[in-house]
């Protein structure tokens, strides 16, 4: 690995550091929730359904504009539409629930841009960092997400005891604004990859075997979205059913836990990319399904008997979260090569923010029916199991297609060999 591409890696991982506070969200809706007097979670979760929705659209939008521009400008598109996000939040204060509500979707849809130009600028740039081996460079990027998890945690949690989660919201804006621009300094004259590739959309057979593939994403990703968007409560529930007070749950147990699954996913990334190479992407993320469809399962059966198994449960999932978007990004340069990856990854990422529309909206809906947020983890492991369906029929399609033989005469290096196993053994 040449100096370059590992200063470019770590600029990634503190980038994703930086944005990532955002998978601790939940962390705001049972204050947001107490502070205005609301029952329904549905109403304070649409923030991230708003984002996920600008992102859907965004996301493409910028992954081409990553192919002509490189990460820099994004990165900076992603600074400004932070601090906005964050200070839409703090205008919240002092505000009724009624007025408040607006405020707070705006910051929602400010925040749509942020993720979407973090995400299409980084993975895609440390990919074309270190070419030969994408699955190491992209579990080395989203360890930066992993990490954020245990990061934000415990500074979540002590600012929003301190102070209100208004200023805790602009606190957390206000430090990813200042890395975001010092990472579009440091990626700044950076130009996206050149290298020749097939590209997806020249031949039926290409599309097919691309767009296949995104249906078991889309899936898979609400799945991991249903549990992600609700972790904080679901986390308090399991401790809760087992006799501990609320409040010990949710301001001890709830921010240990969640510091540990930080930890866990970060290593799932790493784990989850090795194996990759080892078997063959589609096999990896056949795997990943199957473990994270078993833990759900295991997560609703145990969890009103005892916690600590149930628990242990639900870090196993988040193990196999962990390598989920490391896989699922490197079905790119893996199977269709580096030319355009800004693009594909772009697209690729419009499923996951439309998945992050769907998921939050079916958790919600299944907690306000059921009154219960261990429903949501239940209702995740029968998703994946239907994942799991469609990514067989998905792998059939991909060994069938005539897009996957032109790639081994076409292509060479790394992505020949990705694609040189028998039918039988390969994915």
């Amino acid at each position: 690995m040449s100096k370059s591409s590992y200063s470019y890696m770590v600029v990634g991982i503190l980038a994703l550091l930086a944005v990532g506070w955002r998978s601790n969200i939940s962390m705001f809706y049972h204050h947001l929730m107490n502070l205005y007097g609301i029952d329904s979670v549905t109403q304070v979760a649409a923030f991230v359904v708003i984002s996920s929705g600008i992102g859907i659209f965004a996301s493409s939008v910028f992954g081409a504009l990553y192919d002509k521009k490189g990460p820099s400008t994004l990165l900076v598109v992603g600074a400004i539409a932070q601090l906005a996000s964050g200070t839409l939040v703090l205008f919240m204060r002092s505000r009724p629930w009624s007025e408040a509500v607006w405020y707070w979707y705006l910051s929602a849809i400010a925040y749509g841009f942020v993720f979407s130009a973090v995400a299409t600028s980084v993975n895609p740039a440390v990919i074309s960092s270190l070419p030969s081996r994408p699955q190491l460079a992209i579990a080395a990027a989203q360890s930066g997400s992993y990490m954020a998890l245990a990061l934000w945690s415990p500074i979540i949690t002590y600012l929003l005891t301190k102070t209100d989660p208004f200023y805790t919201f602009f606190t957390a804006s206000l430090v990813t604004t200042s890395v975001t621009l010092l990472c579009a300094v440091a990626y700044r004259g950076m130009a996206p990859s050149k290298q020749r590739a097939l590209e997806v959309g020249s031949d039926p057979a290409s599309r097919r075997a691309y767009f296949t593939m995104l249906i078991p994403i889309f899936l898979v990703a609400t799945s991991s979205i249903m549990v992600i968007s609700y972790l904080a409560p679901i986390i308090s529930e399991i401790y809760e059913s087992s006799g501990v007070s609320s409040e010990e749950a949710m301001t001890v147990y709830t921010p240990a836990v969640i510091g540990v699954a930080g930890i866990l996913q970060t290593a799932g990334g790493f784990f989850w990319g090795f194996i990759a190479t080892r078997i063959g992407i589609l096999k990896t993320v056949l795997t990943l399904y199957v473990t994270q469809s078993a833990s759900s399962y295991a997560v609703s059966i145990v969890s009103h008997a005892s916690a600590w198994p149930a628990v242990l449960a639900l870090l196993v999932r988040l193990f196999a979260f962990g390598g989920e978007p490391v896989v699922h990004m490197s079905i790119v340069p893996a199977l269709f090569g580096n030319k355009n990856v800004g693009k594909l990854i772009g697209l690729q990422i419009s499923v996951v923010m439309l998945s992050s529309i769907v998921g939050p909206a079916l958790g919600g809906l299944t907690r306000d029916v059921t009154k219960t947020y261990l429903s949501t983890v239940a209702s995740s492991a029968l998703l994946t199991t239907v994942a799991i369906a469609f990514l067989l029929v998905a792998s059939r399609v991909m060994r069938k297609s005539y897009f996957l033989k032109q790639q081994r005469t076409q292509l060479g290096g790394s992505v020949s060999m990705s694609l040189s196993k028998t039918p039988n053994r390969g994915y």
